[in-house]
């Protein structure tokens, strides 16, 4: 694998260090843990729109 920091390549799978420049890189995402995150995006994103338009119809009620 190659390094995300210095780009070469060596980097030995499941250790997070680089060897040439120390890099801690970070594993990638698998596949469970992205859908979870963008899952978590849309409820927040929905639930945050249903609040601000229930919020903005009492407003215009009054």
């Amino acid at each position: 694998m190659r390094c995300s920091y210095c780009g070469k390549p060596g980097l030995v799978e499941g250790k997070e260090v680089c060897p040439h420049c120390g890099s801690n890189n970070p594993t990638p995402e698998t596949l469970g843990n992205l859908a979870e995150s963008v899952i978590r995006i849309f409820v927040g994103t929905i639930l945050g729109l249903a609040l601000l338009f229930a919020l903005l119809f009492f407003i215009g009620r009054n």
